[in-house]
């Protein structure tokens, strides 16, 4: 509780004082109590009990009243500070009523079109849909997916992407339904449906990679693809990336999974292994995965050997790694010519592991 006692300390003008904050402190008396001539014992000491969650919170409810608005959003940090801080102590299930009731009129009443109401606004929508929860909290948000203004739908579609935000029922319907409107950024199209639908979302998520063409969404698609854990989709996604020029450098490509690459490369030849050895080269991180699942083909393998030192160049892996990659790959290497070429890029990545040779003293 620490952090949210020093969020209340910070608050005290707010919250502490003028809404009668006040932890009774046990004390120690001095000088023995004198009761009809008789000495009585000093009391003993006794550490006050720690505010729990729920009675922080609402103790800083009050403060989300008035028309102050930046107390309001000091008051609403404040109380997802303390729920923060005290993530094991949920709020009981009058406590989530309570405290929905007291964000909800608090977004209500910031209807003035300035940032400060705005942030009143959004502060009060991501409280009530990621860390109070509740059936207050579920049909309120529903309810601003629903015929809220078109920031508002929005934002509160995004909060869906949030770790614990409430789902199911009319929110996760309405969620789907702002995913597959115009209304949505592309790139927010991919995440949306496959964190509603999960698996099912496989059709409609293959179908916006087909369809978008801006380079934010399509990065969005491919990373949301690879979520699905279906390597038979990768030829498909960097065929799509190839096509609309998001694999010609490693700044322009999304995020790819070194595990669902290297299934993907045991069972790729021709133009789709090209594409991906073309990845795992501009990306040098995922090298050290994709390099045991090198094809059967002798000129693929000599090509993944030249990979390696490239890869411990930029640092995409550590020298001693790229060294026991290659000398893996030439303990089981058959070919003669193939032997060749990881012997050399062998003896490259060994060279960077030399010490540099000390700088010379010249003598007069």
């Amino acid at each position: 509780m620490n952090t949210a006692w020093k969020v209340l300390g910070a608050a005290s003008g707010v919250a502490a004082i003028g809404f009668g904050v006040y932890v009774p402190l046990a004390r120690m008396a001095e000088e023995p109590v004198v009761v009809a001539s008789r000495k009585v014992a000093p009391q003993s000491v006794q550490e006050p009990r720690p505010m729990s969650a729920e009675e922080i919170v609402k103790t800083l409810l009050p403060a989300l009243g008035g028309k102050d608005v930046s107390g309001k959003k000091e008051a609403l940090d404040a109380i997802s500070l303390a729920m923060l801080d005290s993530s094991e102590q949920k709020l009981s299930g009058e406590g989530q009523e309570t405290v929905s009731r007291a964000l909800i009129d608090a977004y209500s009443e910031a209807t003035e079109e300035t940032p400060e109401a705005a942030g009143v606004r959004s502060a009060a929508l991501r409280l009530l849909m990621t860390q109070v929860g509740g059936d207050t909290a579920r049909h309120f948000a529903a309810d601003v997916m629903a015929s809220g203004p078109d920031e508002m739908k929005l934002e509160a579609a995004k909060l869906l992407l949030e770790p614990g935000a409430i789902r199911g029922g009319d929110v996760t319907e309405k969620g789907l339904a702002i995913a597959r409107s115009d209304a949505a950024p592309a790139e927010l199209k991919a995440p949306l449906l496959r964190r509603l639908l999960g698996r099912k979302a496989e059709p409609e998520l293959v179908a916006l990679l087909d369809k978008e063409t801006g380079s934010a969404a399509l990065r969005a698609c491919a990373v949301e693809i690879q979520s699905l854990d279906k390597p038979e989709l990768m030829g498909k996604v960097l065929a799509r990336l190839e096509e609309q020029g998001l694999l010609k450098d490693a700044r322009t490509m999304p995020w790819f999974s070194g595990r669902m690459l290297s299934e993907h490369i045991r069972s790729a030849d021709g133009d789709e292994l090209a594409r991906a050895l073309r990845v795992v080269w501009l990306r040098p991180s995922l090298t050290r995965k994709t390099m045991k699942a090198v094809s059967a083909d002798p000129q693929i393998r000599r090509m993944v050997a030249r990979i390696v030192p490239d890869a411990v160049k930029n640092q995409g892996i550590e020298p001693g790694a790229g060294e026991d990659l290659l000398v893996a790959r030439l303990a089981v290497e058959t070919d003669p010519a193939v032997k060749g070429e990881i012997e050399g890029s062998l003896a490259q990545v060994r060279q960077t592991r030399l010490p540099e040779p000390a700088p010379q003293t010249v003598t007069q």
